[in-house]
């Protein structure tokens, strides 16, 4: 019960902490560029297609390497390890 009851401040706390993290360069954040608007049950194939494409693709067009985000992942998680998940 108590989980439920911090998990807003624990959410919050770990979006400032990922907001730090940027700003400082040690991680890379992954988010969509535009605002999803597609539903868990979402029928509009197009819909699905450009989310999809937003996703695989850098801001300049080019695709993201899995390295790239799973290096930097690593340096995520030690640092959520280290400040903010207590």
């Amino acid at each position: 019960m108590k989980a439920l009851e911090e998990m807003d401040a624990n959410y919050n706390r770990q979006c400032e902490a990922l907001e730090i993290l940027q700003e400082q360069k040690r991680v890379y954040v992954i988010a969509p560029s535009q605002p999803v608007t597609v539903g868990r049950l979402e029928p509009d194939l197009e819909k699905l297609g450009s989310l999809y494409w937003m996703g695989i693709m850098t801001p300049d067009g080019r695709f993201r390497t899995s390295a790239a985000i799973c290096s930097r992942m690593e340096v995520f998680e030690s640092c959520m390890k280290k400040t903010c998940i207590q």
